[in-house]
């Protein structure tokens, strides 16, 4: 529901209490709701003793004053809300003094004629919410092939000479080609700055393909491999600067750059994915970077000094369409070590019909190829291939892999040793008991005949004692079975000691592979440390072991949630899947997290849901 659908609903001023829980002095049922404010600004208020409530670039609250008025009415607000008057301060023109609130931000607005009172909604600001304006004082252009997500994008040299100012070019994306390419975002307050940055990141790979930079005229600065953005107060706008190509062809022909055309097709095609695939030209360099080394894009490559990006890369992909593969369970270290003892060899995943993964070694490279159906002369297909598989995919390896059964866990051992203890602890009573049960040779020849009652005696004690020991020694050992393996496990990561709570939770495992709670204790365990896919993994055996489990299937969204890149990543998809199926078998207070979360991701992926 967006905010004009909540105004219907609603009313005004139950939409500006949730917008404004912070603002007081305020009686929100006298503001009235200026629907058409995107035409009029702020030229159709017609009485000066009306408060306006509209939807510009963010919520605003905004009263048309005189010059000579202003100045108290300023004084007033800013003490309604316990602001220090000394704490303002001005824009760059001059035209405009602000004082921060909580969650808001005061603007005193002095323009010719115009005063105006304006009371922005700097809280509500989120990237989800930042939209791209239209303008009719420039021409639309064709987006520049080095980034995605920001259309629409206008050409600067279409711009006349008196309209050259930025103000009138909010949250307008501005196209600049000269010598070196770059765009403009005018925007509107310092607080746009960050979650406009953090949309376009976003959308172009996400954070992970970026690196925050430090510079003294710019703030929130990141560089990732086509271009640098950040923010210029000193302009109040965002800026991005296309960086230099990093390759070159060695006959001296000019290669593509930026982003490959088919990049979101392929990613469309192979999912877990996720990650752009470039042109030859921004491609010469070993860091686990997806390159198209034709139009067809029917070879792509990624190439690295060290192999964990794109051990990484092929997990992701192959827990999509087989969770259950063996491959996930061999740590990356190991696979490493294959690779380095075997460089003539291949680890391959084909889904037929959709796409071919190829992981290799050469010349000290590591190497992830990603070929179409049909490999080198085939060609992607226009739309995600709509088949079901009629078996799940293996991860295949050129040439056979031998492994070993893991050594015992260390707390078997220990319980071995606990056992051995108990035995030397009843030896060593039965010794003492021996010791002071023995019988003096003189009484032996006084009384022969009371001395054999007294041994029969000894006799049968011993046998009861040892049967008693026995029986404690077997119902100490049985009482460590699954259950007391996952209770441990739990106390210990609550405590911080992950390593030994794993080793825990695996024991428990080991002895009943049915038992639900050490997969459900253990994805908590994983999820809260930030291990997002293994903690998936857990997740995904605990519904296989009970399909009707709200719970699991919640801690599976979350992961899932988390595990999504941008707005455009099937994780999406899949988290608000997992969410409601946590909701239809649990669908009361109890579950009100997989509400919010599921609103969380729909926020995310601009779903009015």
């Amino acid at each position: 529901m967006n905010i004009s659908e909540a105004i219907n609903t609603h009313g005004v001023s139950v939409v500006l209490k949730s917008i404004f829980p912070n603002l007081n002095g305020f009686d929100f049922n006298k503001v009235k709701y200026n629907s058409d404010f995107d035409n009029s600004g702020f030229t159709n208020a017609d009485s000066s003793q009306d408060w306006f409530f509209a939807i510009g670039s963010m919520p605003l609250i905004y009263r048309h004053f005189k010059n000579e008025t202003i100045g108290v009415e300023i004084d007033k607000i800013l003490i309604r809300n316990d602001i220090n008057i000394k704490s303002s301060y001005n824009d760059p023109i001059g035209n405009t003094t602000y004082w921060d609130g909580d969650g808001y931000k005061i603007e005193k607005i002095i323009v010719n004629d115009l005063c105006l009172i304006v009371i922005t909604s700097v809280s509500s600001i989120t990237k989800e919410r930042v939209a791209f304006n239209e303008t009719q004082l420039a021409n639309v252009t064709k987006p520049p092939n080095w980034i995605l997500g920001v259309e629409p994008i206008y050409d600067s040299n279409s711009i006349n000479e008196n309209k050259r100012d930025l103000s009138n070019f909010i949250l307008c994306p501005l196209f600049f080609q000269t010598d070196n390419e770059y765009i403009l975002i005018p925007i509107q307050a310092v607080e746009f700055a960050k979650p406009l940055i953090d949309k376009i990141i976003d959308d172009n790979g996400g954070l992970k393909g970026f690196s925050e930079k430090k510079h003294n005229d710019w703030q929130y600065l990141y560089s990732g491999h086509l271009f640098v953005i950040g923010y210029l107060p000193k302009q109040k706008c965002v800026r991005i600067n296309r960086k230099q190509i990093t390759a070159s062809s060695t006959d001296g022909q000019i290669l593509a750059s930026g982003i490959h055309p088919l990049s979101e097709t392929i990613n469309n095609i192979v999912k877990g994915l996720n990650k752009q695939i470039y042109n030859p030209a921004n491609g010469a360099v070993p860091d686990g970077r997806m390159i198209a080394a034709s139009e067809k894009a029917n070879n792509i490559v990624a190439f690295d000094e060290t192999p964990l990006k794109i051990i990484g890369t092929f997990k992701d992909v192959v827990a999509q369409y087989n969770h259950e593969d063996p491959f996930l369970k061999i740590n990356s270290a190991s696979i490493k070590t294959w690779m380095d003892k075997n460089p003539e060899e291949t680890i391959s995943f084909t889904v037929p019909e959709n796409f071919e993964l190829l992981f290799s070694k050469r010349n000290a490279m590591y190497r992830l190829n990603l070929f179409p159906p049909g490999g080198l002369f085939g060609s992607w297909p226009e739309d995600a291939p709509n088949n079901i598989l009629k078996q799940l995919p293996l991860v295949s390896f050129s040439k056979e892999i031998s492994t070993r059964q893991a050594p015992p866990p260390i707390s078997n051992v220990k319980i071995q040793n606990e056992a051995a203890s108990v035995e030397e602890e009843q030896e060593k009573k039965k010794a003492a008991f021996i010791k002071s049960s023995v019988v003096e040779e003189k009484d032996l020849n006084n009384n022969t005949k009371e001395s054999s009652k007294s041994f029969a005696f000894l006799k049968w004690l011993f046998i009861i004692i040892g049967l008693i020991s026995l029986f404690f020694l077997l119902r100490n050992c049985s009482s460590r079975d699954a259950e007391y393996y996952h209770n441990r496990a739990v106390d210990r990561a609550e405590s911080g000691k992950y390593d030994k709570a794993e080793k825990d939770f695996e024991n428990a495992i080991d002895i009943d592979k049915s038992y639900i709670d050490p997969y459900i204790a253990r994805g908590e365990m994983y999820l809260q440390n930030g291990e997002y896919q293994s903690a998936k993994y857990d997740l995904d055996e605990a519904i296989l072991i009970d399909p009707e489990n709200w719970y699991a299937y919640y801690l599976r969204g979350l992961a899932n949630m988390r595990l999504a890149t941008s707005k455009y990543s099937r994780m999406n998809d899949y988290a608000v899947n997992d969410f409601s199926s946590s909701i239809a078998l649990k669908p009361t207070y109890e579950n009100g997290k997989s509400f919010y979360y599921r609103g969380k991701v729909y926020q995310f992926t601009n779903n009015e849901n």
